[in-house]
């Protein structure tokens, strides 16, 4: 048995337990969120 993917094998949302994926779209909300903050921050240090 070999670590790593073999190169037909992909890493897809259906092989990541619920619970994992439910933490991973939380903190994509997250750094969106963080994103937009920043821009905000900008946008006022421009005016």
């Amino acid at each position: 048995q070999k670590l790593g993917l073999d190169e037909d094998e992909t890493i897809s949302t259906e092989n990541i337990p619920s619970g994992q994926q439910e933490r991973m779209d939380l903190k994509n909300e997250l750094v969106q969120k963080n994103s937009s903050l920043e821009e905000e921050n900008v946008n006022l240090k421009a005016e």
